[in-house]
C-alpha cells in the first residue's frame, strides 16, 4: 500500500495452511508491504486462495490508485508471476 498519509499495518492472514506459511510487514521506501512466504518443502493444491493486508490510514481520504500487487514462485511448469493493480477509488465513497 502505497503511503498516502499515517497508512499503518493493522495485520494479515491467509486461507493457507498457517504452519505452512510465514506473514512478514515492513515499510520498504514509502510502501507498506506484505509479504507471505512458503515454507521450505511446503507445496500448495491447485485452488483458490486468500492473502490479506490489513491496514489503516488518516482520517479522510485515501486514493488507492498507487496501490498494487505482486506473486510469483515456482510450479510444476516452471517459475511463474502475476501481477496488478486494485480498482482506483477513494476510501469512504
Amino acid at each position: 500500500m502505497a503511503d498516502t498519509g499515517g497508512v499503518r499495518s493493522t495485520g494479515a492472514w491467509t486461507s493457507l495452511p498457517t504452519g505452512d506459511v510465514t506473514t512478514a510487514t515492513r515499510a520498504e521506501d514509502g510502501v507498506l508491504v506484505y509479504r507471505w512466504t512458503l515454507r521450505k518443502g511446503a507445496t500448495v493444491a491447485a485452488g483458490r486462495y486468500v492473502l490479506a493486508g490489513q491496514y489503516s490510514h488518516a482520517e479522510g481520504d485515501r486514493d488507492t490508485g498507487r496501490d498494487a500487487y505482486v506473486a510469483s514462485g515456482n510450479g510444476a511448469s516452471g517459475a511463474f508471476a502475476v501481477r496488478g493493480d486494485f480498482p482506483q477509488f477513494t476510501m469512504g465513497d
